[in-house]
Formats: C-alpha cells, sequence, structure tokens
C-alpha cells in the first residue's frame, strides 16, 4: 500500500526553513515499512500553502494519507 504522511502548515500558511517530524508520525511510518509499505512523507510546514501541500501528496498518487497538526495550526491544516 502506498501511503503519504504529511504534517500541515503554519497557522500563517508560511514556509519554514526548519522543521522536525511530529514523532506519532514518524513512528507511524516506521511500522507501516516495517510491515511492508511504501511511504512518503511531506513537511507541509516547509511548503507552507494548502494547495502546493495538496499537489505535492497527489502527485504519489497515495492510497492512504494520514496527517498530524497542533492545535494552533488546526485551521491551516483543514
Amino acid at each position: 500500500m502506498n501511503i503519504c504522511l504529511v504534517t500541515s502548515p503554519r497557522f500563517n500558511c508560511k514556509p519554514v526553513t526548519k522543521s522536525m517530524a511530529p514523532a506519532g508520525l514518524a513512528q507511524l511510518g516506521a511500522v507501516a515499512r516495517e510491515g511492508g509499505h511504501e511511504v512518503t512523507g511531506v513537511e507541509g510546514v516547509m511548503i507552507g500553502h494548502p494547495r502546493l501541500i495538496a499537489e505535492r501528496v497527489a502527485a504519489g498518487a497515495p492510497e492512504v494519507v494520514g496527517t498530524s497538526t497542533t492545535t494552533i495550526d488546526r485551521l491551516a491544516g483543514i
């Protein structure tokens, strides 16, 4: 199965230059890979604009998309 794990953009949708993948999302990816699935990641926080993030995700044609966000960034991640 092709899985894409995505971090949401910041609340202001401006890209950042440094980021660290959320531990929970990284753990999900590791378990999925160990289970034989193909896993890709999209750092939405580094891309910024939700439309650009969606285009990047769609380009990989995933069967499943998982996302992670923080409370302050919740509206940008919708």
